[in-house]
C-alpha cells in the first residue's frame, strides 16, 4: 500500500496546485489546477478563474456593461477590469503569480502560465485512451472542508467509477462530459482526472451534483422535527482532455 502511495498519490500531489484568484474591488475564488509541461503551463477551469460559470457570467453587471464585441472579447476585457491577480500555491507552499495564456469559456477551461519559469514538476497527458463504463478513476484537489477557509483546506483524494457519458451544461456550454459516481465538493474544480494508478491526466474535474435526504420525524411529545442529512449519493462531472484538444485551441501547442 505504501509503495502504491509513493507511485501515485505522492507523485500527483507534487504536480497539483491550489488556485487563488483575487478580484477588484473585493472577493476571491479558490480552486485546483495542475502543470502540463516543463514551461510552467497549467490547466484549471474557466469558472475557477472567472468566479462564475459561463451562464452566470452573462448575468454579471460588470460583464453586461461591456458592449460592442463578441462574447469572448468581452470576457477578455472583463479580466482586465475585474481580476486583480491570479496566484498558485504549489506543493512547497510558496505562492507565485500566474497569468492567463488562453481560455475557452465554452468548454470551461483556462490555460495559465507562470511569470517566472521555475522548475515545476508536471504531468504527461493521456489524449488517446478511450474511457468506458465502469472504469475506475481517481482525482485529487482542494475540496472544501469543515473548519477550514478556502485557502487553507488540505489536499484530498477521491476515487470513483465512470457511470456514463452525457451531454450537459456544466460550467460551459452543452457538450459531452464524463459522469463519475463519486462525491466532488467545491474547490476540486480544475483537478486532474486519472485512470486508477495512472500518472497521466485524462481529464479535468469541472462539476458536481449532490443529493441528500430530508424528512420530518416525530420527536418528544409527538412534536415533529426536520432531519436533514447527506447520504452518499454524489455525481462528479469531468471533461476529457481529448474533448478539449479536439474542440478548443487550449492544447494545440502541447
Amino acid at each position: 500500500m505504501l509503495e502504491l502511495f509513493e507511485k501515485t498519490v505522492a507523485f500527483r500531489r507534487k504536480r497539483v496546485v491550489r488556485i487563488i484568484v483575487t478580484y477588484r474591488p473585493e472577493g476571491d475564488s479558490v480552486g485546483t489546477g495542475f502543470f502540463i509541461d516543463a514551461e510552467g503551463d497549467l490547466l484549471t477551469c474557466f469558472h475557477v478563474v472567472f468566479g462564475k460559470e459561463l451562464r452566470n457570467m452573462r448575468n454579471d453587471s460588470v460583464f453586461q456593461a461591456i458592449t460592442g464585441q463578441d462574447e469572448h472579447t468581452r470576457l477578455e476585457q472583463y479580466i482586465q477590469q475585474r481580476i486583480s491577480k491570479i496566484e498558485i500555491e504549489p506543493f512547497n507552499g510558496l505562492r507565485e503569480e500566474v497569468e492567463i495564456k488562453k481560455f475557452d469559456e465554452r468548454y470551461d477551461v483556462v490555460l495559465l502560465t507562470t511569470k517566472v519559469k521555475n522548475d515545476h514538476r508536471w504531468f504527461r497527458l493521456n489524449l488517446e485512451t478511450r474511457t468506458d463504463y465502469g472504469d475506475e478513476v481517481e482525482f485529487g484537489g482542494f475540496p472544501m472542508a469543515v473548519g477550514y477557509r478556502g485557502v487553507q483546506v488540505p489536499f484530498a483524494v477521491t476515487k470513483g467509477i465512470i457511470s456514463t457519458f452525457l451531454n450537459t451544461q456544466v460550467g460551459g456550454e452543452n457538450y459531452e462530459h464524463i459522469q463519475i459516481n463519486g462525491v466532488n465538493l467545491e474547490g476540486n474544480s480544475g483537478a486532474p482526472l486519472f485512470l486508477k494508478d495512472s500518472k497521466k491526466v485524462l481529464g479535468i474535474i469541472n462539476g458536481n451534483m449532490i443529493r441528500g435526504f430530508q424528512g420530518r420525524f416525530m420527536g418528544v411529545n409527538g412534536q415533529p422535527f426536520d432531519l436533514s442529512f447527506a447520504i452518499p449519493l454524489g455525481i462528479t462531472y469531468a471533461t476529457s482532455l481529448n474533448t478539449i484538444m479536439q474542440n478548443t485551441e487550449i492544447l494545440n501547442e502541447i
